[in-house]
């Protein structure tokens, strides 16, 4: 078994709209996902935990990394989902 770390499958985002009007949203990135050894599911590493605000909406998106993308690399705004 090797000591590097293996990079995550899927990166956990959370996506903050302002208001249900307003198509702004803005995507922070806050945990990772990797596949289980049987194929059966993920594990996931969560960073943080968000505290429910009045008058905005949260989504968690899992998507597949970039290639270029760091853990400390946001993904663009507006990502469609």
């Amino acid at each position: 078994m090797s000591d590097t770390p293996r990079k995550p499958d899927l990166r956990l985002f959370l996506v903050v709209k302002n208001n249900l009007d307003s198509p702004q949203s803005s995507w922070i990135p806050m945990g990772a996902a990797w596949a289980n050894a049987d194929g059966r599911g993920y594990s996931l590493s969560i960073d943080f935990l968000p505290i429910r605000m009045p008058g905005k909406s949260y989504d968690f998106v899992l998507r597949t990394p970039l290639e270029d993308q760091t853990d400390d690399t946001q993904a663009p705004d507006n990502r469609a989902f």
